[in-house]
């Protein structure tokens, strides 16, 4: 229960300020648990700067890419709270999410994530990190305590509301497609399988 209310009082505190920028970052892990998975997470940002500190809250995906179990993924919200020392920047966040996909009976439904990194600079937008992460999957076969490395990229635009925040014109869609696999995407197949997918985009300006 505490790191509920860890995560949510992040959540709160994020999106009660203006966000200063925005950034996206991929993350690659080796998950080592029980259920061997190589992973590759996405994340989309907002930020909130201040003089060393740094808060951000966003989305994040997260799937399976290589090995037995391609084709899962799952979908979630990402926290953080960071310090900058130097030019080495340290953050700590959570991630909650929920999903499924390809072999879905070993990790289905909810997944949490804590993890502690460090990233340096390679240029003003550009910066390489490394982390040390707890994942589970409560109720499954998934989980794991490894080490992930990131590449960080902060989008060359910022976005400073007014301080009465209007609500501008959004769209909601709803996806659906079909993924293609053989043995090489997700080795448990022996011949081709087909994956169904749905979700929902929520566009904002």
């Amino acid at each position: 229960m505490k790191r509920v209310n860890y995560f949510f009082g992040l959540f709160l505190f994020v999106t009660s300020v203006h966000a200063q920028q925005t950034s996206t970052e991929l993350q690659f892990d080796r998950l080592n648990g029980p259920t061997s998975m190589d992973w590759l997470t996405q994340r989309f940002l907002i930020h909130k700067n201040g003089a060393h500190l740094d808060a951000a809250f966003g989305l994040e995906t997260q799937s399976a890419i290589f090995g037995d179990y391609g084709g899962f993924y799952v979908f979630g919200l990402h926290g953080r709270v960071g310090l900058e020392v130097q030019n080495v920047k340290l953050w700590s966040g959570m991630t909650v999410a929920t999903g499924g996909g390809a072999s879905a009976p070993d990790g289905d439904g909810l997944m949490y994530r804590f993890q502690a990194q460090a990233s340096y600079p390679i240029n003003n937008r550009l910066s390489l990190a490394v982390g040390a992460n707890t994942l589970d999957f409560p109720t499954g076969d998934i989980r794991s305590n490894h080490l992930s490395y990131s590449l960080n990229y902060t989008m060359p635009y910022q976005w400073s509301p007014p301080s009465e925040v209007s609500v501008w014109g959004g769209s909601i869609s709803v996806l659906a497609g079909v993924m293609l696999f053989d043995g090489e995407d997700a080795s448990r197949i022996t011949e081709r399988g087909r994956s169904l997918y749905n979700g929902v985009r929520f566009s904002q300006s």
